[in-house]
């Protein structure tokens, strides 16, 4: 009798085991909690063609797996560029391995003046092994700018970072008003999703 209890007691379990996993697949995860904003589905996936800081031709292609940082600026920019910068670079150190898989997209908006040199010796003052210079013609790079609606002139650029995730789609927006554990929290939580 023992033993039939027994038998019955593992089918009980198994079966509430088959039933909670099935649910489980039917059931919605809840969204991730952003501290940053979220843009999921109203901006366009990465896309680009244009040559890095190294003269080399890359496009988005080249990023897939990694969480990508887009940012438009200028190698002669005297305060927000640097300030931007710094503190993602802050940001990426305090990270540790969940950096491994993030990547700063500088592209200028000086395309007169910030060569793939230019912008390397830039770079390279913040974080050469996370941060890639981009360069191109003017029609390629204003493209560029229009896609991600922002500005893109040297006296007057944007200072917002588009984010996207592994798979190239737009997912957050920050602004200098988000501070670098806002940042560091959401790259955690796409790190995780990824």
């Amino acid at each position: 009798m023992a033993l039939l209890k027994r038998f019955f007691m593992v089918k009980i379990a198994l079966l509430a085991f088959v039933i909670a996993t099935t649910l489980s697949l039917f059931i919605p995860r809840p969204a991730p909690a952003w501290a940053l904003m979220d843009v999921g589905g109203h901006l366009p996936d990465l896309q680009f063609s244009l040559t890095s800081d190294t003269g080399q031709t890359v496009t988005a292609q080249n990023y897939k797996g990694d969480i990508v940082i887009l940012y438009f600026g200028f190698a002669g920019c005297s305060a927000q560029c640097p300030a931007t910068l710094s503190k993602i670079s802050s940001t990426l150190r305090s990270a540790g391995t969940a950096a491994d898989h993030v990547h700063v997209l500088f592209v200028t908006v000086d395309p007169t003046h910030d060569t793939p040199d230019a912008l390397h010796h830039f770079l390279s003052t913040f974080d050469a092994r996370h941060m890639t210079g981009l360069t191109g013609t003017p029609e390629d790079l204003l493209a560029l700018a229009k896609r991600y609606r922002t500005l893109w002139q040297p006296a007057a650029h944007s200072q917002t970072l588009y984010i996207f995730d592994a798979q190239g789609h737009a997912r957050l927006l920050a602004t200098p008003a988000d501070s670098g554990a806002d940042l560091l929290h959401d790259i955690r939580v796409m790190e995780n999703q990824a």
